[in-house]
């Protein structure tokens, strides 16, 4: 389960034969990873292209002191809609080439992101993106904040953008949402949350409530914080309002099974889940409204109409 969930290290070393063949894993991922977002970020300031860099082992090392915590298979960076041809000016400079796939209406429509793949060895795949996407849409307030507010992290010689901390909690609420969603195991993304709440005082706390609320992120940003306390105080056993549609929409499983053993849970009926997230009722009509939409463009995609 904790492969499973990408959390292998927290496994007791005397526990797995293996783990040093893990390590050695990550690391041949996430050292190409921290060089291409060195060299990419580089490039992106020299032509003044405001970006962020988002999930990546800059944030593992900053929750857990250790770029090599969880293994990266691609560098997710952030630029605005309006820079999207420059940047992917610069990636081709830089030997990267889009992939063909990524072409089509529905990645750049609604996924929100495209794949670039790089001709040099010593390089990792990046997505570049152009939203934050939330299950119900765009998460356009997100997406701005993020790049307003970015801060600077050290990294070798330098520095490169990544979310604050209250951003990044919203962030990795969403992505807690979407793994859920996709039947995807969800423990990573709740430790990571978790890591982050235990460094909230209570001014910061009472912040991101009203971050999430002014950003349309309420709901979901509470069922992220019921999940991080039912980890901390299993014992109290409470739902807040807010998050309290999604957990009805979710379903009667257990809690942890949805999380961490999605393949054992029972269906979900996404269009449901995907309106009651939506912190308001003309939310979730247009969340099921961009679920059709969603359906539709990728089936187009597959069948390679536009």
């Amino acid at each position: 389960m904790l492969e499973d969930n990408r959390l292998l290290n927290l496994c007791d070393p005397a526990d797995r034969t293996d783990i040093d063949a893990y390590r050695e894993a990550i690391w041949s991922m996430n050292a190409p990873a921290l060089y291409t977002i060195m060299q990419l970020s580089r490039a992106l300031a020299a032509g003044g292209i405001p970006h962020v860099f988002i999930k990546s082992p800059l944030l593992t090392h900053d929750l857990y002191g250790d770029y090599f915590f969880r293994m990266s298979t691609d560098v997710d960076v952030l630029v605005t809609a309006a820079d999207r041809t420059r940047a992917l000016r610069v990636l081709d400079e830089l030997d990267f080439r889009l992939n063909e796939e990524c072409r089509t209406l529905y990645w750049r429509t609604f996924m929100g992101e495209q794949h670039l793949e790089p001709l040099r060895p010593d390089f990792l795949t990046v997505d570049l993106h152009t939203t934050i996407r939330h299950p119900a849409g765009y998460a356009p307030d997100l997406t701005r904040g993020i790049l307003a507010g970015r801060t600077m992290t050290a990294l070798g010689d330098g520095h490169v953008p990544v979310p604050n901390p209250s951003d990044a909690f919203l962030l990795a609420a969403v992505y807690l949402l979407k793994a859920l969603l996709k039947y995807e195991p969800a423990g990573s993304h709740l430790l990571d949350l978790t890591v982050m709440h235990q460094r909230l005082d209570v001014e910061d706390a009472r912040g991101i409530t009203v971050l999430a609320s002014a950003r349309g992120l309420n709901r979901t940003t509470a069922f992220a914080r019921d999940a991080v306390m039912a980890l901390l105080a299993p014992e109290i056993e409470t739902v807040s309002s807010d998050a309290g549609p999604l957990r009805c929409a979710l379903g009667g499983d257990d809690l942890w099974t949805r999380l961490l053993a999605p393949s054992e849970a029972g269906p979900l009926r996404r269009a449901r889940c995907v309106a009651a997230s939506c912190d308001r009722l003309s939310g979730s009509l247009r969340a099921i409204s961009w679920e059709i939409g969603r359906k539709l463009a990728q089936k187009a995609a597959h069948a390679r109409l536009f």
